[in-house]
């Protein structure tokens, strides 16, 4: 590899680690905004509800820290493990209130539309199935131990659980095939370009040359 290779490939990484610190901090900017909404809806509009108040604020001040932390430090290990755990801590937290309250239909709402924007958030669709698989089975076993929901009800929401996890995953997983088919087709041009010695100008739809 000649050093032009190198000095390209560590600009590419470097792109990459900016861009995943950048979504992770957008991450973290969601859930203490999502914290904030979900305040207001279950305290003020849907005051039916039993809320604990201190698992929000938690979630809230953990959402923050995360972004703070986004902020400070270029460790894409340190910020994917801390964004993971915030995925799955927001996720137990949602969890908990439906099964204090039931699986009333808001509740189970907040649930269906945290599911959604966490599994495809992940970085790889292992990392989504475990994380779908993890949600489905604590429902299950929460739903068994602290909830009085019928047989019925029970069915009714692990099947739509389950089929909301299957629909996820498959556009999950056609995103993967997407994405890495567009890899290797720039990987392929970028190998065709290095092998020409004529100048070769790329450019977009407007003729603009990038």
């Amino acid at each position: 590899m000649t050093d032009q290779d190198k000095s390209v490939s560590l600009l590419r990484n470097q792109k990459a680690s900016h861009k995943g610190l950048h979504f992770y901090r957008m991450m973290a900017l969601i859930g203490a905004t999502t914290c904030v909404l979900f305040m207001v809806v279950f305290w003020l509009i849907w005051d039916d509800g039993v809320e604990l108040i201190w698992d929000r604020i938690g979630i809230l001040l953990l959402s923050v820290g995360i972004y703070l932390l986004t902020t400070s430090t270029s460790n894409k290990k340190l910020t994917y493990g801390a964004g993971n755990f915030l995925f799955y801590s927001f996720t137990i937290h949602i969890l908990a209130t439906n099964l204090i309250n039931d699986f009333s239909s808001e509740y189970f709402i907040s649930l269906i539309l945290t599911m959604q924007a966490v599994a495809v958030a992940f970085r790889t669709e292992k990392q989504t199935f475990v994380y779908l698989l993890f949600l489905i089975l604590l429902c299950g076993i929460g739903m068994i131990i602290f909830t009085e929901v019928n047989v019925n009800e029970a069915l009714f929401i692990l099947g739509t659980l389950i089929l909301s996890a299957g629909m996820l995953f498959a556009i999950v997983k056609a995103k993967a095939v997407f994405q890495r088919s567009m890899n290797l087709r720039q990987e392929i041009l970028g190998a065709l370009l290095d092998k020409t010695e004529t100048a070769v100008f790329l450019t977009d739809f407007y003729g603009d040359i990038y």
